[in-house]
């Protein structure tokens, strides 16, 4: 895949493999065109893809922007109204990092005390995005 982050301009394309452990391995190089017609990035392809290069055509193109909100409060929950108008999103979806305990973490006997988890309190009505951030967490929101 070709993926350009709007915020430096910087354009990658990247490789994903997964091993027969289910591990996914990513491979990326600097590009600043989309040919595959050039002949570093038809050998990268070459060196990590399992497929014939040749097979490769675009079937998909993607575009989202991404949100991350921190709430370091500790009892009290934000509710956010943002006004999109302009944006024509159709749809948003998150992780949220939270813990009862502000104190909690993870180590190698306890790994997942504080996990990502799926974020269900956004909701998009027209041209208005509302979301509820709970005390002592991360929200990162996709917005499509």
């Amino acid at each position: 895949r070709f993926r350009t982050y709007c915020s430096n301009h910087l354009q990658f394309m990247e490789v994903k493999t997964k091993n027969n452990h289910g591990r996914t391995k990513k491979k990326r190089i600097e590009v600043s065109d989309m040919d595959l017609n050039d002949e570093e990035k038809r050998q990268f392809l070459h060196k990590h893809l399992r497929y014939e290069v040749e097979k490769l055509q675009p079937v998909l193109s993607n575009h989202f922007s991404r949100v991350t909100l921190v709430n370091k409060g500790m009892t009290e929950r934000l509710t956010i109204d943002f006004d999109i108008d302009g944006y024509n999103a159709k749809s948003v979806n998150g992780k949220i990092l939270t813990s009862k305990n502000v104190a909690d973490f993870n180590d190698f006997n306890h790994p997942n005390v504080v996990a990502p988890a799926e974020y269900k309190d956004a909701k998009l009505k027209k041209n208005t995005l509302t979301l509820k951030v709970p005390a002592k967490s991360i929200v990162v929101l996709n917005i499509k």
